[in-house]
């Protein structure tokens, strides 16, 4: 009789954000846009995998927030975005969801207000933020 080792094997990517994937330039417009959709973000519904939010139908809106969703993407690839733009011209809807202990970094990351934030830390801002918190959900 041999003795069988079976490991488990997860398909969830790992909650790590690439902090080398964004220029200088780019990370200061991520964070930008982020301060801009941060205030429309916080009537967010928890969903089972993340938020859902709704955004004004506005055609420039929209574009910027491809933008941020484009750079969002590079750093933080674990994260799925969902935008639906119905007809009428109706509100767009935005949902961000995560693997499995996704939820706190996504509420620290998008629903926070600053208020909250620096509770974590004076000082922790941009990707010195995402570090830490991404440290707090590891402790976890």
């Amino acid at each position: 009789m041999t003795a069988r080792l079976v490991i488990p094997v997860s398909s969830a990517p790992a909650i790590a954000c690439d902090l080398g994937a964004l220029s200088p330039e780019q990370r200061a417009r991520e964070q930008a846009l982020l301060l801009e959709f941060r205030g429309m973000f916080r009537e967010a519904q928890e969903t089972e995998k993340g938020f859902s939010m709704v955004v004004p139908a506005d055609p420039h809106l929209l574009s910027r927030l491809a933008e941020f969703l484009g750079l969002e993407r590079l750093c933080c690839p674990f994260l799925t975005f969902h935008v639906s733009v119905p007809a009428d011209r109706g509100a767009i809807s935005l949902q961000i969801q995560g693997p499995p202990g996704a939820k706190a970094f996504l509420r620290s990351e998008f629903l926070a207000v600053e208020g909250f934030v620096s509770l974590l830390s004076p000082v922790v801002r941009g990707a010195d933020r995402k570090r830490n918190l991404l440290s707090l959900e590891g402790r976890r």
